[in-house]
């Protein structure tokens, strides 16, 4: 629901704050006083195209700026996809720039974004109809969109696209397999080769870092030899090496410990050093004993790690994980024959699946067709189009899709005697208004758009039609916000909210207002809307005598 609009120099808007409300927003004024500029706003918001002039002369930027409130689940999850998060409550703020260069400058939530984005986002909240916009209700992917929201396929749907995926994975799949041919045979060639080649080599994980460190300690016997045998000498060569040192210092201390007992907890301790030592001595002495070189092991080692070395120039750095894809790829294609016939079979079973789901998709869509084109029918002749036909027009396509194999296109016929036409062949503007007030009136429960804007709802309706017309507003705007710019009184005197839009010259200036009327002032414009210039006290009565009556 668009809950704020700001405009900043548009047009002949210096600036406006709007409060749009639940229901009905009524917006009227005369002719010429900027109503136009008020939807032209809007649709700049949503990401349209603005024209030249759109920025308001001695200004050097548009500014327009909207607060909506999300509230349908489905919209603030498709909203989310997008990667616009509306805020705890709902909230999502949306603002857009055009300088006097032409440069537009889109934000949602304060993040950047592309007028696509803007323009995709906004086509999930907010819908207008007028005489010159592209209508989503002129879509047939809509008319698929909003029929499955009346026949209850989302589960099906949802089948139906996993099986899908499935599907074209197994089709993949095949393909990979039968385009293969003799290319195919070389690639098993070369696998095997591969495969001999790195098996025989037995390349085991870490192998390279451990030969490496032995590599080191051979390279280097002699140096570590000379070390091991000098630390061995200063440990327990003769009476002044440590260990016999620390034997005499532990025998002075013991003898004192006799008489100190904190000269005896000393001499402990140097007891366990001694025990620590000893065991040093004996592994340093094995160390050394084993400690020689050995220039054929030395040899053997470089001619391994060679190996690695050019194993890994040819197949990457993990040779251990590249011989495993080998290997599962060597599977595969070894026993390409028998995977074909596999995957054969399970194609077939998931095309059956897809027919039986799409079947059950395709009967509750024609069974909730009927309901839905008989109903807009019967909406159709109370807005005074008695032998107007609509029909929900169900065709199959020959190729699966997320959707099913069907084709949903909504079709009119409004006059007695003319075929049925695509809606977007509809002719007349008053005609399109009606039809698509009468879609609107009974979808409005499954469509999750959440505001609709009618600019010259009226155009080509008077009298009890008008009236017809009014009704059906009120109708929709109990379940979605209506914004409408109308002329006529019947529909005014049914708003919730009702916006006064005129045009004043100040100071030589021409600005445009847009005022939120009070009861009074709703009363004050309908008698204009009645009577024209002059406000009679005829005129306004009639007025007070409508609102009531539409209350």
């Amino acid at each position: 629901m668009l809950n704020q609009l700001h405009i900043k120099n548009a047009v002949l808007i210096e600036e406006a704050d709007i409060a749009f409300h639940e229901g009905l927003n009524i917006l009227s004024g005369e002719t010429g006083a900027g109503k136009t500029i008020l939807i032209d706003s809007i649709l700049f918001l949503l990401g349209a195209r603005p024209n030249k002039d759109f920025i308001r002369a001695g200004a050097s930027a548009a500014y327009v700026e909207g607060v909506l409130s999300v509230g349908g689940a489905s919209n603030r999850e498709a909203l989310a996809t997008m990667g616009f998060e509306p805020d705890e409550e709902g909230g999502l703020f949306i603002s857009r720039t055009l300088n006097d260069q032409g440069r537009s400058v889109c934000r949602v939530n304060g993040h950047s974004v592309s007028v696509g984005m803007l323009r995709e986002a906004a086509s999930l909240l907010i819908d207008i109809h007028g005489q010159r916009e592209h209508q989503s209700l002129l879509n047939p992917a809509t008319h698929m969109r909003l029929l499955d929201q009346f026949c209850d396929v989302g589960a099906d749907k949802a089948e139906l696209a996993d099986t899908l995926g499935k599907y074209r994975e197994i089709i993949r799949s095949i393909k990979s397999i039968e385009g293969g041919g003799r290319d195919r045979v070389s690639r098993l060639e070369i696998l095997r080769f591969q495969y001999d080649e790195l098996t025989e080599a037995n390349v085991q994980p870490d192998e390279e870092e451990a030969l490496g460190k032995r590599k080191a300690v051979l390279a280097s016997a002699g140096r570590l030899a000379v070390n091991a045998k000098k630390a061995l000498q200063i440990l327990n060569g003769d009476d002044d090496a440590a260990a016999p040192a620390i034997a005499v210092c532990a025998g002075l201390l013991g003898e004192a410990g006799a008489i100190d007992a904190q000269c005896a907890d000393l001499a402990g301790q140097l007891a366990e050093i001694q025990d620590l030592l000893a065991d040093l001595i004996k592994d340093l002495s094995r160390y050394t004993e084993n400690l020689r070189d050995d220039p054929e092991a030395l040899e053997e080692i470089e001619e391994r790690l060679d190996l690695i070395y050019r194993l890994k120039k040819k197949y990457g750095p993990d040779i251990p994980a590249h011989l495993e894809r080998v290997k599962t790829e060597l599977d595969i294609l070894s026993g390409a024959e028998a995977e074909l016939k596999r995957l054969n079979g399970e194609k077939k079973k998931l095309a059956a699946a897809m027919l039986s789901i799409s079947d059950r998709i395709s009967q509750k869509r024609k069974d909730k067709g009927l309901r839905i084109q008989n109903d807009i029918e019967e909406a159709l002749k109370f807005l005074g189009m008695p032998h107007a036909r609509f029909e929900v027009q169900i065709e199959r396509r020959n190729e699966f899709t997320a959707e099913g194999f069907d084709r949903v296109e909504f079709m009119i016929s409004p006059n007695l005697g003319e075929t049925l036409k695509p809606l977007a062949k509809t002719a007349s503007g008053g005609e399109m208004s009606r039809v698509m007030l009468a879609i609107k009136s009974v979808i409005a429960g499954a469509d999750s758009i959440e505001t609709f804007i009618f600019d010259e709802i009226d155009t080509g309706v008077s009298g009890r039609t008008a009236q017809q017309v009014a009704e059906k507003l009120r109708v929709i705007s109990k379940k979605q916000q209506i914004l409408c710019i109308t002329h006529l009184p019947q529909i005014a005197a049914m708003a919730d909210s009702h916006y006064l839009i005129e045009k004043r010259t100040e100071d030589n200036k021409t600005r445009t207002f847009v005022t939120e009327l009070d009861r009074g002032g709703q009363i004050g414009e309908l008698a204009r809307l009645i009577g024209g210039v002059e406000i009679t006290g005829a005129t306004l009565k009639a007025a007070e005598e409508m609102k009531e009556m539409a209350e």
